[in-house]
């Protein structure tokens, strides 16, 4: 009976050391956090995939344009701030 008491206490230990390793990890490092729990599960990887690239892609300048402002006639610009100051 002592035995099976000394393994519920070990457990409760290990459970709590356990939980309070994961959330160290998830508040330091959340990416790691999500690769070592969740990306394992190939639906929740492939969702967190595509998030991730439309996160990238909207902050993305399109290839054909040279600049952030296109409509933005930088010759007349540059002029008009000799002229004005």
């Amino acid at each position: 009976m002592n035995s099976l008491v000394g393994q519920k206490q070990g457990f409760w230990v290990k459970l709590t050391e356990y939980c309070q390793k994961n959330y160290d990890c998830l508040t330091r490092d959340f990416r790691l956090f999500l690769m070592r729990k969740i990306a394992r599960i190939e639906v929740v990887r492939n969702l967190i995939v595509a998030l991730s690239r439309s996160r990238k892609n909207c902050h993305e300048l399109t290839k054909s344009s040279h600049s952030m402002f296109p409509d933005v006639n930088i010759d007349e610009a540059a002029s008009s701030l000799k002229n004005n100051g």
